[in-house]
């Protein structure tokens, strides 16, 4: 299950850094006409056009199918839409083939955590799903030193080749979801029991179906699930009760906050930003896109495994605080650049453009996907995510087809507007985001439900619950 996992968010790091490897690529450049503005942000944002139309499929399929179909369908879709990508003739048949990709591009990550936080040990289950998104890193090293390998090849086949491989890990996941254990959670909401039993004794007590923590899984599971039964599941149930309302602020915040808070300019239009401070040698362009994604691995594992030493919301918090003050320093150093032309300003920009990267990933790579999933309830989850994605993918949508022109009209003006993005956000993750540490997800649940008691309330509700280890 991990190991598909990895598959499929190492797939979405290929496709980010796919696509900035093809924007410094001349060979792709010339063939599709040299891109620029809304033609360029077309191109880019169109993998995410489907999301906003699919939200309902996303959640059917995981709610009435399971989390293993709905895998193997978005699977499916990223297979057929490499190949239709890789071999386009026209900018109409590359952005046909990301349509393609983008249907299952979504709703990939919302049954795989979905999956992940369900049947995870308790233990385990913390560091393990921060661990899920930093295989983004992945998948964006080798797309971005693909990339850099055939960059001197004179043939169509140097900017076609990476854009194939776009569909070998999803083939992988496609096999490997055959050997996957299906949610036991979402058994038991089926009336399947006998079935979560056996997994829940296979993956946390070495098959023992007596031992006393399948024991309290089960009896937790099965009345969280029959409590959340009673209440309606339908999309209103989303927004119904006060402690779901600031569970969906935290998810629309936490889908927004990832894509508007500057990581698509540091990631996706990497090229056009460091053209703007003077570095336009492709190989140049492409090593720095390939050192970015090396270093962004790094930062994000330290990240994953600082989730339970020192907590969620600090980790929020220092990220964010830490790319506020970095983005604000990048559009200093921008500035300089344009007003005197001195090559030390580019070298700057490029630092701070790490040191940005190096905070974002910290937090915002490992917690964007595992902490949304964790502070849901099984029976608002599936719809829940399918928010997070849809939210995800509107954003991007806009943040993709706006970069290009704000950033060739604004210039380094443009970054001043992600300083200004980045500050609400601190304020948002202070007031709203709750540690989450130590607890299984259907503990976390009642320091959302009773937060109208106040944060020590809820804790003080958590302690009383009995502990699962």
């Amino acid at each position: 299950m991990s190991l598909g996992s990895a598959f499929f968010i190492s797939e979405f790091g290929y496709d980010a850094s796919l696509i900035a490897g093809l924007m410094a690529m001349p060979q792709w450049n010339i063939y599709f006409g040299n891109p620029s503005g809304s033609q360029l942000g077309n191109i880019t944002a169109s993998l995410y056009f489907p999301t906003l139309v699919l939200l309902p499929v996303i959640s059917y399929l995981n709610d009435q199918f399971g989390r293993r179909v709905a895998i193997a369908v978005a699977s499916s879709c990223i297979v057929f839409g490499a190949f239709i990508g890789c071999f386009a003739q026209n900018v109409a048949m590359m952005i046909a083939g990301r349509v393609i990709v983008g249907c299952g591009a979504y709703a990939l990550p919302v049954s795989c955590l979905c999956l992940i936080n369900e049947i995870l040990h308790p233990r385990l289950r913390g560091i393990a799903s921060a661990l899920f998104t930093p295989n983004y890193s992945i998948g964006s090293i080798v797309a971005s030193w693909f990339t850099f390998g055939t960059i001197t090849w004179q043939s169509e086949w140097s900017w076609r080749l990476p854009l194939l491989f776009q569909a070998l890990g999803p083939t992988f996941l496609l096999f490997g979801v055959i050997f996957m254990p299906e949610s036991p959670r979402w058994l038991i909401s089926q009336g399947r029991d006998a079935q979560a039993l056996a997994i829940l004794a296979k993956y946390h007590a070495n098959g023992d179906r007596t031992d006393e923590l399948v024991a309290n899984e089960m009896l937790e599971i099965k009345s969280h699930i029959k409590a959340e039964g009673e209440v309606s599941t339908s999309w209103g149930a989303l927004v119904k009760t006060p402690g779901n309302r600031r569970r969906m602020v935290v998810v629309t915040t936490v889908a927004a906050g990832a894509i508007l808070n500057g990581s698509t300019i540091l990631n996706v239009y990497l090229a056009p930003a460091l053209r703007l401070v003077g570095v336009v040698d492709p190989s140049q362009l492409a090593g720095i896109n390939g050192g970015m994604s090396i270093f962004s691995w790094v930062v994000a594992i330290a990240g994953a495994l600082s989730v339970d030493s020192l907590g969620r919301r600090p980790l929020w918090l220092i990220s964010t605080s830490s790319m506020f003050l970095t983005f604000a320093a990048m559009t200093g150093v921008a500035a300089g650049f344009t007003k005197t032309g001195d090559p030390s300003y580019g070298i700057a920009f490029i630092v701070m453009i790490f040191l940005s990267q190096g905070c974002y990933m910290f937090a915002w790579n490992p917690l964007s996907y595992s902490y949304p999933a964790e502070c849901l309830t099984f029976t608002i989850r599936a719809k829940a995510l399918a928010w997070f994605a849809w939210v995800q993918a509107a954003c991007l949508v806009f943040s993709l087809y706006v970069n290009p022109i704000a950033l060739e009209i604004l210039g380094w003006k443009y970054y001043g507007v992600y300083v200004a993005v980045l500050g609400v956000l601190l304020l948002l993750i202070w007031r709203l985001f709750v540690e989450t540490r130590g607890a299984t997800i259907e503990q976390i649940s009642v320091i959302f439900d009773y937060h109208c008691l106040g944060r020590q309330r809820s804790i003080d509700t958590l302690a009383d619950e009995p502990e699962i280890i």
